[in-house]
């Protein structure tokens, strides 16, 4: 089979071949051929046969990131609601001021933006964490704050039991320990170590290990090279 590189539609050239013009007589001239099973399955790679031969000798003998991690791959959460749960440092502040034990329950936050090669970018920014069954009499303080969005709140889509709780997580646990972070969107490689026991927002997903050299391979040359193969690209 062939295939033509998607940077030609955008040209009058590859107008002319979305027009019906010789189609084939151009394929035949400019295509790249590709195995048969490229679109075998489903996931189809229309790549260059050089990329494809590339991704198979790397794909094999290896460990997908998934199984690697048994699994352990996370989204980040969905308030639905971010204007309440999402606070500054000063709003934090006032909050812990009114009542101590508002500490407990806001958690230091991350965005996608936030994340970097090798570090985050730290915003002050702070997450109100209300798992389904919290106590908010002991949050007394925050629950004030809650109140002034009730009405919102219970119009959440993503919502726990009650308006002031936050949907259903089985994993909250593992956003306290040290994990790999990285974007949902990145146009470079973008993977860092968390160890702040940062709450991730749904554009961040974590990866439930401390591994040094799993982070060095997701942040190196190859390791890019082949995500930009088989991972969706904007632009």
């Amino acid at each position: 089979m062939y295939c033509y590189d998607r940077r030609l539609v955008g040209t009058s050239y590859g107008q002319r071949l979305l027009q019906g013009l010789p189609a084939f007589a151009l394929l035949r001239r400019d295509g790249q051929k590709l195995p048969a099973d490229a679109i075998a399955g489903e996931r189809w790679t229309l790549a260059g046969l050089a990329t494809i031969q590339m991704l198979r000798k790397m794909q094999a003998g290896t460990t997908p990131l998934g199984e690697y991690v048994k699994g352990q791959i996370y989204y980040g959460i969905k308030t639905g609601f971010n204007t309440a749960f999402v606070i500054d440092g000063a709003k934090r502040a006032e909050l812990i001021a009114e009542d101590a034990a508002s500490e407990e329950i806001i958690k230091p936050l991350a965005v996608g933006d936030d994340i970097r090669r090798w570090h985050i970018r730290e915003r002050d920014r702070w997450l109100i964490v209300t798992r389904i069954g919290v106590d908010m009499r002991r949050y007394p303080a925050v629950m004030r704050h809650l109140k002034r969005w009730e009405k919102q709140l219970k119009l959440r889509q993503d919502q726990g039991n009650h308006w002031w709780e936050l949907r259903a997580c089985a994993y909250y646990d593992a956003f306290e320990k040290p994990k790999i972070v990285y974007p949902e969107i990145a146009l470079e490689r973008r993977f860092t170590l968390d160890t702040k026991a940062i709450y991730p927002l749904k554009t961040v997903f974590s990866v439930a290990s401390h591994e040094l050299y799993l982070l060095a391979v997701l942040n190196s040359t190859v390791g890019w090279q082949y995500l930009k193969s088989v991972c969706a690209v904007l632009g």
